[in-house]
């Protein structure tokens, strides 16, 4: 009985390669069975499943990203539309204290130079002008010096070169005024006579030229007659027609033309002029100082 189990066990062991391969067998026919393209579609169908996975959790912040742009661009546009509707009023500027006094400062600071610089002929002319208000009297500034021009009107009548009561009224006011602005300054005075184009031919004055010359020559002959200057500190000259400040086509300008200019010379065209020299030649022709009687 042993011998036949054992037997029977070898023999059934021999028997179950069979058995495996009979069953492989037909789990091959059996896996055959299943079609082919539904596995592929399958597999299709988890690839898209995936792709659509990945995709969707790349670009999950977009959502809220788009939402957030939304939100600030309508908080732009409120902000917009108000400031349309009403503009921002801004609160007026503090007046500054004292800001006149602030203001005087510098501007004394900036006048104090110029009047620093407002030496010699520059200074006269403004005192000049500040003080003289006479009609017919005009104060001009230029290289030489300053010029105080009298129209003919005031001095002389037409075609005479007398002084007449009321120029030579006229002449101590001017000397006067000019005196004063002076001061102690020994000044050279230059009298200019002038006249405009119109031919004058008489017994005492054949042409302009002597009777610009004679009416420079009377004013000076006045300031040292009246102790007002001393010779030396004056000179007398006539230019005629030839000197115009004016066009002589009208009748205004012919009038500017017959003038008498006093010129005040200043240090530079005073040296220019010929030394006065004194009576005792053992001084090495010292020039003599101008002094005002």
């Amino acid at each position: 009985m042993r011998g036949a189990a054992s037997g029977m066990t070898h023999g059934g062991n021999r028997r179950n390669p069979a058995a495996s391969s009979s069953s492989s067998a037909s789990a091959a026919s059996s896996a055959q069975a299943v079609p082919v393209g539904a596995l592929f579609r399958k597999l299709e169908t988890l690839e898209r499943e995936m792709e659509s996975n990945v995709h969707t959790g790349h670009n999950r912040w977009m959502v809220p990203y788009a939402d957030l742009l939304t939100l600030l661009l309508g908080l732009f546009l409120v902000l917009v539309t108000a400031a349309k509707s009403e503009p921002l009023k801004q609160p007026p500027a503090p007046k500054p204290v004292a800001s006149a006094t602030a203001a005087q400062g510098p501007l004394k600071s900036a006048q104090n130079p110029q009047k620093k610089k407002m030496t010699g002929s520059d200074l006269l002319s403004a005192q000049l002008k500040q003080r003289l208000h006479m009609q017919g009297v005009e104060i001009r500034q230029q290289e030489r010096g300053v010029v105080i021009s009298l129209k003919e009107n005031i001095l002389f009548a037409p075609g005479s070169a007398d002084l007449s009561p009321a120029a030579r009224n006229t002449l101590k006011q001017l000397v006067g005024q000019l005196k004063k602005t002076l001061g102690a300054q020994p000044r050279l005075i230059r009298v200019e006579g002038h006249s405009d184009n119109t031919p004058i031919t008489t017994s005492r004055y054949p042409s302009n030229w002597e009777l610009s010359t004679a009416r420079a020559t009377n004013i000076v002959r006045y300031l040292i007659e009246g102790k007002h200057y001393r010779p030396e500190q004056l000179s007398a000259t006539g230019y005629g027609e030839f000197k115009p400040v004016a066009q002589n086509s009208s009748i205004e300008g012919k009038q500017k033309n017959r003038r008498v200019d006093i010129v005040v010379l200043n240090e530079s065209m005073a040296l220019q002029e010929p030394p006065a020299v004194t009576h005792d030649l053992s001084g090495a022709g010292g020039i003599s100082p101008s002094r005002e009687d």
